[in-house]
Formats: structure tokens, sequence, C-alpha cells
């Protein structure tokens, strides 16, 4: 309630303030609060994905914004934009950390903290229950990474996997089933450890932005990436890929962050809202991942893009090999403390 109104308001009540001050002194003040708890504007937030509208990763951010809004009886809404159409990577994560942009469901990475590369040690784990439980609430890697985003003013709400990644190309490589050398260059991310594990396979690599892969495979800059879900895949590159080779050499990981200044601007009970909706939606999308993946490979075969099988001998010894190759050395990269979380995770998940 600004001066002006509070200066009319008591001008104009001031006899009935002075005959009635004992009794109406309380009331007063929970009326002027009812009211401008009636005249606050909703918070409107802005809220950046990745992908376009019909990914699951944006219907996610939608349904939480509707888990949002309804909690929050429409004081605190969400603004959805698509496909990066707010900036690149780094723009995000920057308005992320200014505040000018308050949401964002994208994959960050250790361009901007180096403990985020935990994230992109490969072969991490073996199925989706061993992935949910290293990355959800309550684990040791969560608990890094969770820091690793408070330190750079983002606060994280949670962390989802759409599937296990494999490498998309236009052309065949040689001996895709073994870690035997290849040819032809894969992109991919701007992760040491993530080049380190390809490497192992056979791959030559080239580090480039999610942005820039459509345009280097259809150019032939490279012959294909690596980090994507069959689902992710078709979305984004069924129309320059001819071949999926489901490695499972990681996760597509998805964080939904927060600005920590936007965050900071919430009261207490739109905070519990906004944290139980991304909660909710992340836990939704892990029990999902399954049936997710098998659709992809389904979608995939319907748009003409051949999905290159492993045995189960086959992927577990490329595995194999890429842990003993990469593992060892990152507890120098990424440190003591990152390798030991990893290991008492994956015993936890054992037990």
């Amino acid at each position: 309630m600004n001066k002006i109104w509070k200066k009319l308001l008591c001008m104009t009540m001031s006899a009935a303030m002075v005959l009635g001050m004992a009794a109406c002194g309380g009331s007063k003040s929970d009326a002027s609060a009812d009211s401008e708890t009636a005249n606050a504007k909703p918070i409107v937030l802005k809220m950046s994905t990745a992908q376009p509208e019909e990914h699951i990763a944006s219907q996610t951010a939608l349904r939480f914004a509707d888990l949002v809004k309804q909690g929050t009886n429409g004081a605190v809404t969400v603004k959805m934009y698509y496909a990066n159409s707010l900036g690149a990577q780094d723009v995000i994560v920057q308005g992320l950390m200014d505040g000018s942009i308050d949401l964002s469901l994208e994959f960050i990475d250790s361009t901007y903290n180096p403990v985020f590369e935990v994230q992109s040690l490969p072969f991490i784990a073996s199925n989706f229950e061993e992935m949910e439980y290293i990355f959800s609430p309550g684990s040791q890697v969560y608990a890094l990474v969770d820091k690793g985003f408070s330190d750079i003013g983002i606060k994280l709400l949670g962390v989802y996997c759409e599937g296990l990644t494999g490498v998309s190309c236009k052309n065949m490589p040689e001996s895709y089933n073994t870690c035997a050398q290849k040819k032809e260059p894969i992109r991919v991310w701007n992760s040491a450890v993530a080049k380190a594990g390809m490497t192992a396979m056979g791959y030559n690599t080239v580090a480039m932005t999610w942005s820039d892969t459509y345009s280097s495979i259809q150019t032939g800059i490279v012959n294909g990436s690596v980090g994507q879900t069959a689902l992710g895949v078709y979305t984004n590159l069924r129309d320059v890929v001819n071949y999926f080779i489901p490695y499972n050499f990681g996760a597509e990981f998805v964080h939904l962050a927060m600005s920590s200044a936007s965050w900071n601007k919430l009261t207490a009970d739109q905070q519990k809202v906004v944290q139980d909706a991304a909660t909710q939606v992340c836990k939704e999308i892990f029990d999902s991942a399954e049936q997710t993946e098998a659709d992809g490979f389904a979608m995939l075969k319907e748009a003409k893009v051949e999905v290159l099988e492993l045995s189960d001998a086959d992927r577990s010894a490329i595995a194999q090999h890429v842990r003993e190759e990469v593992w060892p050395a990152q507890e120098e990269t990424l440190g003591k403390e990152a390798m030991n979380a990893i290991y008492a995770d994956l015993e936890a998940c054992a037990k």
C-alpha cells in the first residue's frame, strides 16, 4: 500500500479512529494486511527449456508450472520459453546466476562448475534404478551437485534422467560394437571425462555446444553426437542421422534449476510449493524413463533411423573397458571426494 493511499485513508477515517482506537487498532492492521495480499500482483517466473514444446522436457516444465500455479492459488505463475528462445546455454545460465531468468530445464555442464563433471562420468550406472538413486536427494553425488549449484548462485530444485544415452550418426561407424578405432569424429559436450570415455571407445571427438550440433552433422563437420537418448535423437536429430547405438554411455540428465535471487524473493510457503512441484515431476519422469526409452526406439524405427543393437556381452565389455581406462584417473580430475561419493552410492544401490 503506497503512502498517498495511506494518507487519504487516514484523513477519511480519522474521526472513527479517534473514537474507537482501542477497539479498532488490531482490526485495522489485519484489514491492511488482507488488502495488501489481495492487491498483490502475481509473481511471473520466466522459465527456459532447451527443447521444443512437444518434447518430454518441455511437457515436464508445463506440468511443473501447473503444479506451482495450483499450489499457490495463482500467486506464482510460470511463463514458458521453449527451445532456448531466450538464448544459448551460456545466456541461460548467466541469466540464472544474475536473476534475469528465473527457471530453466536443461543440462548444465562443467563449464560453470568443475564438480558437475561427476555427471559426465561414462557408464556411471548400469540401469535406471542405479541412475535414479545416484541423482536423487539423499545420495552423496546429489549433495555434491547441489552444493555446486549453490556456489554459483543457482538453486537446484531437482534432477531427472530422460533415459540412457548412446551415439547417433549419419554413417555407420566401423566396429561400433567394440572399442576399436573409428575414423569419423563425434560431437561431445564440453566435458573432459566424457571425451576420455569416447576416446576409450575408439571415437575421435569434437567438443561443441548443443545448439551447433544439428548443423555440424548436416554439413559433415561431425558424423554424429553422443549424449542423447533415443527420444532425444528422434526429436532433434532424426533428419540428419541414420543410426543410433544404445551404448548406455550415461544418462540424459536434465536440471530443474532456479535463480537463487528469484528463489529468495518467494515466501517460505511459496518456496515449499515450488520445491514440492519440482520433486514430484522429477520423480514422475524417473518412474516413466524405461517406457519413454522403449517409445523412443519405436519412434526412431518409424523415422527410418536404424537402432544398431548391442548384445549384453558387447555392451558390458565396452563399459568395463571404459571404466578401467577412464575411472582411475578421475580421482585427480574430479577429486577424491567425488569418486568416493560415486563408489559409496553404487555400493548403497547394490544393498
